[in-house]
């Protein structure tokens, strides 16, 4: 049996991606970089639209609903699990999930390949511990099927530093399993040939994002009080009739399914002043990726705190970016004034915001982080 040296699971529209250069490359996780080693790199991708035909089909889907009604954890049996899958896996040395959902609904075919081989797994967190309830029962069970899902799994990559502390809290058993290692870029797609300079730029204030821990309602009220400054929506979760503004230029927008290319992103990010970024305050890392483009692009950034906030180690708040304390809509709106009308602060945030992210967070650091968790394979 010829062995795999690394199968990629992915979520959808990846594929599609990887041989265009209008798209940035930090969302495929170190793939391409894998493959210019010379190594036998596969991948497996989640299919959304999988037809639920077949009798077999028909009850991984009912056990889906019923295993997310009573754990609330994100299982998506249908969407991946195949014979054709557990072919690849079982020829893998290393397996990397690139989310926990990924993961969590591979958990079966994971534990039936690790009793028949040695199998390397490695998985990338995002909201894992975010499945908080009221109902003690759900709790029990989720607690049961991820101490499973930790135990069956090598490592665990967490892309936030509060995710990651609370990991090690929960289950200091696993801790040796827990990696912190942020979520990093592509400086080099993500550069601006223009230096950043807020008296030459309009007014206008960029909100991008599709994550469920964006507050929508709350941009679209800020930009209600700021009718002088303009506004760019990015995003598929604020439709066209919840909006009648004149300073709102609403743009549909959603990475997996390629509405927009990074590149076009990228001119949308020249032109603005400001990228705003008001969220829940969820352990979930949210924003991180859009905080990490623009602070590239020299765009500052201003950002509700969270428990979730990524790397508040490294991003000095009023150094790098403007990290907000009182999320309340008044406190944004006052906020985003003082900013926009103070320029040379806008200029020292672009120059200490761009300079961090360019000496700490380039794909490089995640890629050769990512290499050492792998096993069987000639690096």
């Amino acid at each position: 049996m010829k062995k795999i040296d690394i199968t990629y699971v992915f979520g959808t529209g990846r594929k599609s991606k990887f041989l265009d250069s209008a798209f940035s490359n930090e969302f495929f996780y170190g793939y391409d970089l894998f493959c210019n080693e010379d190594l036998e790199v596969e991948i497996i991708e989640l299919d959304e639209q999988r037809k639920k035909i077949s009798t077999v089909g028909k009850f991984i889907y009912f056990m889906d609903r019923v295993l997310n009604k009573l754990s609330k954890l994100p299982f998506y049996m249908n969407e991946v699990m195949s014979y054709k899958t557990f072919r690849k896996l079982i020829k893998s040395n290393n397996i990397i999930f690139t989310n926990d959902r990924i993961g969590i609904s591979l958990l079966p075919l994971l534990i039936i390949i690790k009793i028949i081989r040695r199998v390397n797994s490695v998985v990338i967190v995002m909201g894992m511990l975010n499945n908080d309830s009221g109902n003690k029962l759900i709790l029990k069970l989720q607690s049961l099927f991820l101490r499973i899902f930790i135990r069956f799994n090598n490592y665990f990559i967490f892309l936030g530093n509060g995710e990651y502390s609370d990991a090690v809290t929960k289950y200091p058993e696993y801790k040796h399993k827990f990696v912190f290692l942020p979520f990093c870029i592509n400086t080099d797609f993500w550069d601006s040939e223009e230096k950043y300079d807020s008296t030459d730029r309009e007014k206008t204030i960029l909100f991008i994002g599709n994550d469920g821990n964006r507050e929508y309602k709350k941009i679209i009220r800020i930009a209600e009080l700021l009718p002088d400054l303009n506004f760019t929506f990015v995003t598929s979760q604020i439709k066209s009739q919840e909006i009648n503004l004149m300073n709102v230029n609403l743009l549909e927008g959603n990475w997996n399914k390629s509405l927009f290319s990074d590149a076009e992103i990228k001119l949308i990010y020249k032109n603005s002043l400001l990228t705003v970024l008001p969220l829940k305050n969820t352990l979930q890392p949210s924003g991180q990726s859009v905080a990490l483009q623009s602070m590239s692009m020299g765009v500052p950034v201003m950002i509700s705190n969270s428990i979730g906030f990524w790397d508040s180690d490294n991003f000095i708040n009023n150094e790098h970016l403007l990290i907000l304390e009182n999320n309340n809509l008044d406190n944004w709106v006052k906020e985003i004034k003082n900013l926009v009308n103070n320029k040379e602060k806008l200029n020292n945030l672009s120059s200490a915001g761009e300079m961090l992210i360019k000496n700490n967070y380039s794909l490089d650091y995640f890629y050769f982080g990512l290499k050492k968790m792998l096993i069987d394979v000639d690096l």
